[in-house]
């Protein structure tokens, strides 16, 4: 089979919370509800294997409670593997890097600085997706973050690592 290539837009809804952990204690933030949009190119290198590069905007973050919230923007560029098992269904996994690109923080209504977040923020993602022959996909995936993204002295001190999780809806358009 020559090699296929089609280029496509998505967008949909992200998932996302943060798991701390100090020692042998660990914490998981309350989910946090963001949108996730961007572009990508889907390589079919046969019948049943493509790869799919992607740019991702995505909101992401946690809350701590009903008092705390943070709120962090990434460039996200997905490269992942799909195997497709049956018509148009597909199984999906590959490495992401992340790019910070917003950070903000709140307690109750009063902003907080956050200088000491990581720029890059490295995941492993595997997920599930349809591809209609029309054009349209529709995809789940599960961004496991790998780095701590809290490079502040205090968590250093602590030995105290936060990697962030989401779990993405996504409708897509093929063109």
């Amino acid at each position: 089979m020559a090699q296929d290539v089609s280029f496509g837009v998505k967008a949909g809804a992200n998932f996302s919370n943060a798991k701390t952990e100090a020692d042998s204690e660990s914490a998981t933030g309350d989910v946090k509800a963001g949108l996730v949009l961007g572009v990508f190119s889907r390589m079919m290198l046969t019948d049943a294997f493509a790869i799919q590069p992607e740019i991702l905007y995505s909101q992401e973050g946690y809350k701590d409670g009903k008092n705390a919230k943070m709120n962090l923007s990434y460039v996200n560029i997905p490269v992942m593997a799909k195997v497709f098992l049956a018509e148009g269904f597909n199984l999906q996994a590959g490495p992401q890097l992340g790019i910070l690109a917003g950070k903000k923080a709140k307690i109750g209504d009063e902003r907080v600085d956050i200088d000491d977040m990581k720029s890059i923020n490295f995941s492993l993602n595997f997920g599930a997706g349809y591809d209609f022959e029309q054009g349209l996909s529709i995809e789940a995936r599960y961004c496991l973050g790998l780095t701590n993204v809290d490079d502040s002295e205090l968590a250093e001190f602590l030995d105290m690592t936060t990697k962030t999780r989401s779990f993405q809806l996504t409708l897509g358009y093929r063109f």
